[in-house]
């Protein structure tokens, strides 16, 4: 389940500025097409090789927050370039 997808694609359209990564995992029967699985450093070096200066928000488990506080870091995004819920 992709929630807030319509209203998440819509402020896509509308800001150049922002832009929306997902990835969850293929479920049979499910429409998903995109990438599959957890976020990686990887995926966001491949989709957002601009990274380093762009303001990143992070809402999450707090494992998984502190793994992509870490690999944001290692991917050169200042800690006060990350927001957090």
């Amino acid at each position: 389940e992709f929630v807030f997808k319509d209203e998440l694609e819509f402020l896509q359209k509308r800001y150049d500025n922002f832009h929306v990564l997902a990835t969850m995992e293929r479920a049979p029967g499910t429409a998903w097409m995109g990438p599959a699985g957890r976020i990686t450093k990887a995926l966001i070096a491949e989709t957002v090789p601009h990274i380093a200066q762009c303001r990143v928000h992070l809402c999450g488990p707090p494992a998984m927050m502190e793994a992509m506080r870490n690999a944001l870091s290692e991917l050169g995004v200042p800690e006060e370039a990350v927001k957090t819920e």
